[in-house]
């Protein structure tokens, strides 16, 4: 969880030549307004996405960017950019649950699948713990299996709020998926603090 110790240029080279999928949680409870300056979590996490599609452009303008809404069928959307996001983010949550799992298999089934070019890392904003834990430690762990000794796949978990919970639940994720891991996580004053240094907290997931 904590953050590694690297110039901001020598982040940014991590970060690029790989593309992204944004993982929005879109449960009901992220309407919180528990976030810098009394915004909720909901438009918080819309900052953050949009700050995510402008930096990851800058880094590599071939970055492919893909939006996913997960909690309950969960929703994707491909290339993203900061001209677009508005027309794909929805005004207010509306899913009572947290399926995230079903949202992992989904991509890592498109990827796994597919012709993997690039690697990938995938960015996971969510307040609370997900309703299909298992299912969740399961793909991660079936992706840090396939991933050439974690190279392929990172994944970032950045805690939005403060849910107590859910500060466990990442945790697990974070100390006990296996020997490749491909996880790391984040709390929410880390985000907020570092919110600045984006390339450092992307490339934290690259390097755990």
């Amino acid at each position: 969880m904590s953050l590694p110790k690297l110039t901001s240029e020598d982040a940014k080279k991590l970060c690029t030549g790989r593309d992204y999928y944004i993982f929005v949680d879109e449960s009901l409870s992220m309407t919180t307004p528990d976030c810098p300056g009394a915004t909720s979590r909901w438009n918080y996490t819309k900052e953050v996405v949009n700050f995510i599609v402008t930096k990851c452009d800058e880094f590599d303008p071939d970055t492919g960017i893909d939006l996913v809404f997960f909690g309950g069928q969960p929703r994707v959307f491909d290339e993203i950019t900061s001209d677009n996001l508005a027309q794909h983010y929805p005004e207010r949550p509306t899913a009572g649950s947290t399926y995230l799992g079903t949202a992992f298999d989904l991509v890592f089934k498109r990827y796994f699948g597919g012709a993997k070019t690039r690697p990938i890392t995938i960015v996971v904003l969510t307040d609370g713990e997900a309703s299909d834990p298992k299912v969740v430690e399961t793909a991660l762990r079936n992706a840090g299996q396939a991933s050439a000794s974690g190279e392929l796949v990172a994944v970032a978990f950045w805690q939005i709020g403060y849910d107590a919970g859910a500060a466990r639940f990442l945790k697990k994720l974070d100390d006990d998926l296996g020997e490749i891991d491909i996880v790391d996580t984040q709390s929410m004053d880390t985000v907020v603090d570092n919110f600045g240094s984006l390339e450092i907290l992307l490339a934290a997931a690259i390097v755990d």
